[in-house]
């Protein structure tokens, strides 16, 4: 059976990494901060099913800077997690929007895409991004309807939440997202956990095919003709 991609993750255990090397499922990790770069770094040196995102998560914007980060980033498929969070975050959000304008223009400057936190910030961020001029990528978008549909106007990526089975926002994410801008991921195994408890798949492959058949099921699709498209979609990204 074909894997489906998964277009955001966090290095997660060894038996959840040995999983995804062992099923072939491409997956972008995503770092946020020195040490979860480098960790994702040595994965990427171990598989080439891993690639890496790389970019200061807004949650360590009080602790770590862009030129902490930069070396992962100027090699990094696209930058990020990057963004804003008035939810999870204690971090003073001046200070986050600071960081985040830097990295935007970083970004734009080097001709890379992004990979948006918009946690409680989604119509600030949607307002910020208008214009930019590489590929966005929204992770688990779980905001409103008014900002969703201001991201998907501007051509966004949707990466499609494991809680899309029983979560009106992400579900709405995964009916609106046009066929070449749809992706699917876990955000790592322990997320898929947290968002879903009990009713977890125990391993990356199980979460991805049942967000995927969800989703085929709200758009009236067939999971196969959106497999072709969120895998090919996922291979665009990285340019391959």
């Amino acid at each position: 059976m074909t894997p489906v991609f998964d277009a955001h993750a966090h290095a997660g255990h060894a038996a959840e990494c040995a999983s995804r090397i062992r099923h072939g499922i491409l997956t972008m990790l995503s770092c946020g901060n020195p040490a979860q770069a480098q960790e994702a770094e040595s994965l990427c040196h171990q598989s080439a099913v891993f690639s890496m995102t790389a970019g200061v998560h807004p949650w360590y914007a009080a602790s770590v800077s862009l030129g902490d980060m930069r070396p992962w980033m100027e090699h990094a498929a696209l930058i990020g997690e990057i963004g804003l969070d008035s939810v999870w975050c204690d971090t003073p959000i001046a200070m986050q929007r600071r960081l985040f304008a830097a990295q935007l223009d970083w970004a734009a400057a080097r001709g890379k895409g992004i990979v948006l936190h918009t946690k409680g910030c989604e119509d600030e961020i949607a307002r910020l991004t208008e214009g930019f001029p590489h590929p966005i990528v929204v992770h688990w978008y779980s905001g409103n309807q008014d900002a969703l549909d201001r991201f998907l106007a501007q051509g966004c990526y949707l990466t499609i939440g494991p809680d899309v089975s029983c979560n009106p926002c992400v579900q709405a994410a995964a009916r609106l997202a046009p066929d070449e801008r749809i992706l699917f991921e876990t955000d790592g195994m322990d997320a898929v956990r947290w968002a879903l408890g009990d009713a977890a798949a125990q391993n990356p492959g199980d979460a991805l095919r049942r967000s995927l058949t969800a989703a085929a099921q709200l758009r009236g699709q067939s999971p196969d003709i959106l497999l072709q498209h969120a895998n090919g979609n996922f291979l665009r990204l990285l340019g391959r």
